[in-house]
């Protein structure tokens, strides 16, 4: 019952109940005081008539002093009237009276309305009667004769019985506004709960879609203001599912191209504090997103050059590119574009975006060796045909052996200069990418072809070449030539770096969707630290011994592009002293095929 009368629907039924109460409060006082008005007139005016009756009856025996006459008249008018009538004369002395006797009555000269009845008026009063005892009204009118007043008719009656049908009216009343009243409540209580239904309603449905569901609906069937705030919030509700979606989609989109991005992306707010890590970020400083948030980019990235950017750009508002170096998880050469993030026209963070350069900066230094390395080698054979030229030109031209000396140097030199410039266009075409005429390949058949070919070279060595191959190999997708090029480079190699007596072996074997060839030396073997460059363009072990033997260092890099380009892979194993493996892999015809 108390849950009635507490939110809108009580305050509406309160409201409902206080008006109703005091409505009917002043419609109740006003009833009885309009009824008791209208009773007094009207017992008044019933009064003043009777009285003016009387006086007209009682004008001449008064004026003939026949006072006796006049008592005993005023008693039978009284009873026939059923009122109390008193005669008084102007000096105030009761000459008759209906119901007591004049000679033990007071002088009423005193009385009010005998005053106002003595100036020929109506005179009306009430109180207390000293005679009866009880509150009566008074009318007294004054009884002429030959145009003089020569006494006044008084009428009284008592009020008793009016107040018992005043009392009697306002318990009637008073019933009247209980039953009013409950019949009130419940009106209220109805009208409250048909203009709180509504209400309810759509606070239900403003619960849920704050709560967060957006499918949420108000329903109302009103046809009124409630009605339309319900279709109201029923369009915003829509609208702003709509809104979020589109945000949520572009936010997944956002999320998407940076969880996508090969940059490395940071968002600090303006504090320097983390915000925003995306995966390459996470790679890239090897950091995690969820310990990195709120964190200081300082305890993240821990660059203090970087830190002096970021509060650089803070100050100037200007995008700034920072390149820096990272030890840690590996090194790193690291470019940083440090934009500004607005809000309502100002800064509320910072966007880092990292582009991992480390590739570009070593091809950039790989490119500054290759000219450097290509100019040394075209400089050394120059050199030497440019010296001999003028030796020949200042004279020892004329010196027959010694001319044929100078020539026979200087197309060894040109050879050599053919060579590399061979080399180096063989290179270029195979660093272009381009495609190679592919074919099915007997990988079995062109290395006992190479084996054969270069045997004689092994044998002057002393160099045993041994073939470990299989009965059958499958057929590899190759160009033949290619192939066949790649094993001459690796055998020379394994020549011209194992010494007399030693052992050279060519194997080949089948590698899932690929076949393994394999070519094994016992010679000097690499250090560990020049493995990883070992496929480097002009990458020497031992310089001096390689130029010597008439290499470029261009070699195994031919090889390596040689190889990927075919679909392959090419590897290195070696032990200093000892010998290395070099081994390639071609893929299979039929897994290509």
């Amino acid at each position: 019952m108390l849950r009635v009368f507490r939110g809108i629907r009580g305050r509406i039924i309160s409201t409902y109940l206080f008006l109703i109460l005091i409505s009917m409060a002043v419609l109740g006082i006003t009833l009885i005081w309009m009824l008791q008005n209208y009773l007094l007139s009207n017992l008044e005016s019933n009064m003043a008539n009777q009285a003016g009756l009387v006086s007209n009856l009682i004008s001449d025996p008064i004026a003939l002093g026949e006072f006796d006459q006049v008592d005993a008249q005023i008693k039978d008018l009284g009873r026939t009237l059923q009122a109390r009538i008193t005669i008084v004369l102007p000096n105030g002395k009761v000459v008759g009276d209906s119901q007591f006797n004049p000679s033990n009555m007071e002088n009423h000269g005193h009385r009010p309305e005998i005053q106002k009845a003595l100036h020929k008026e109506v005179g009306e009063y009430v109180r207390v009667s000293s005679t009866a005892g009880l509150e009566t009204m008074y009318v007294a009118v004054p009884i002429e004769a030959q145009g003089q007043v020569v006494g006044v008719a008084r009428i009284s009656h008592p009020l008793q019985e009016i107040k018992h049908t005043f009392l009697k009216l306002r318990g009637i009343l008073f019933t009247g506004i209980i039953i009013a009243t409950f019949i009130a409540v419940l009106l209220s209580l109805k009208l409250a709960k048909g203009f709180t239904e509504p209400i309810e309603s759509i606070s239900a449905g403003a619960r849920k879609i704050t709560a967060g569901d957006l499918d949420a609906r108000v329903y109302s069937s009103s046809r009124d203001e409630l009605g339309e705030l319900g279709s109201t919030i029923n369009y915003m509700t829509q609208t702003l599912k709509e809104h979020i979606d589109e945000i949520s989609q572009e936010k997944s989109r956002l999320e998407n191209i940076l969880h996508t991005m090969v940059s490395g992306v940071v968002v600090l707010d303006n504090h320097g504090l983390v915000r925003i890590v995306n995966p390459a970020a996470e790679e890239m400083f090897g950091i995690s997103a969820v310990t990195s948030e709120g964190k200081h980019n300082l305890e993240v990235i821990r660059h203090f050059g970087l830190n002096n950017q970021i509060e650089k750009c803070l100050i100037s508002e200007k995008i700034i590119e920072y390149e820096f170096s990272l030890r840690f998880p590996e090194e790193r050469v690291i470019q940083c574009y440090i934009a500004p993030v607005y809000r309502d026209k100002k800064i509320s963070g910072i966007t880092l975006v990292f582009h991992d350069i480390t590739k570009l900066r070593k091809l950039e230094q790989m490119r500054a060796d290759f000219v450097a390395n290509a100019s040394h080698e075209l400089r050394t054979p120059l050199t030497v045909i440019k010296g001999y030229v003028e030796t020949l030109l200042n004279g020892a031209l004329d010196d027959r052996q010694v001319s044929e000396k100078f020539v026979t140097v200087i197309d060894e030199e040109a050879d050599r200069l053919k060579r590399l410039v061979d080399e180096l266009l063989t290179l270029s075409q195979l660093e272009s990418n381009r495609q190679e005429a592919e074919e099915p390949v007997l990988v079995l058949g062109i290395i006992t072809l190479v084996a054969e070919e270069m045997r004689q070279r092994f044998q002057e060595k002393q160099i045993a070449l041994e073939l470990n191959l299989p009965g059958v190999v499958p057929q590899v997708k190759a160009n033949p030539d290619r192939v066949k090029q790649i094993l001459v480079n690796l055998l020379d190699n394994a020549l011209k770096y194992t010494p007399y007596g030693g052992r050279v072996t060519v194997g080949a074997e089948e590698e899932e969707n690929f076949v393994r060839i394999c070519v094994q030396d016992t010679g000097m073997g690499i250090p560990s630290e020049d493995l990883p460059r070992i496929f480097e363009r002009f990458y020497r072990v031992d310089k001096a011994r390689s130029r010597q033997m008439g290499g470029f260092g261009l070699g195994l890099s031919i090889v390596k592009h040689m190889v990927e380009n075919m679909g392959g892979s090419i590897r290195v194993e070696s032990t200093l002293n000892e010998g290395s493996t070099f081994w390639f892999t071609l893929p299979k015809y039929e897994a290509v095929g």
